[in-house]
């Protein structure tokens, strides 16, 4: 079982979207990896110096086509401030990489080991095990 940090009332809605009923493994891989963008925003944001004035060099960072507007900028600089550990980096990567798959490729249902070429060696054998609903 999967433990998930929620930080605020819009992951509770989304773990509910996830964990009640019927869903996909694309809308699994994409909140999830919306969820893992949100936590690393925030676990940066925590590090960062805070609003000052009239300006706010967060939201230039984060936004979209910003520095850390993508997910892997966040885990890269996460990792490098000692956040967690590579395991956790890689397996992160490899979280991201599926979600990009499945946002990326309509045509993908359902994954499988050969859908997620570069996800796959970012994570052991556990990791990927217990990431993949259809292992």
């Amino acid at each position: 079982q999967m433990v998930w940090s929620i930080i605020n009332p819009a992951q509770l809605t989304a773990m509910r979207e996830l964990t009640t009923g019927e869903t996909s493994d694309r809308i699994t891989a994409i909140v999830g990896g919306a969820m893992l963008d949100n936590a690393l925003r925030q676990t940066l944001e925590f590090r960062l110096r805070p609003k000052s004035g009239e300006t706010d060099i967060n939201e230039a960072l984060f936004k979209p086509g910003g520095p850390l507007g993508a997910v892997l900028p966040k885990i890269h600089l996460a990792f490098q401030l000692y956040v967690f550990e590579k395991p956790i980096r890689n397996a992160m990567t490899g979280l991201a990489d599926i979600r990009n798959q499945f946002a990326h490729k309509l045509d993908m249902q359902n994954g499988g080991d050969d859908d997620f070429p570069r996800a796959r060696p970012g994570m052991d054998r556990t990791t990927w095990r217990r990431c993949s609903r259809w292992n």
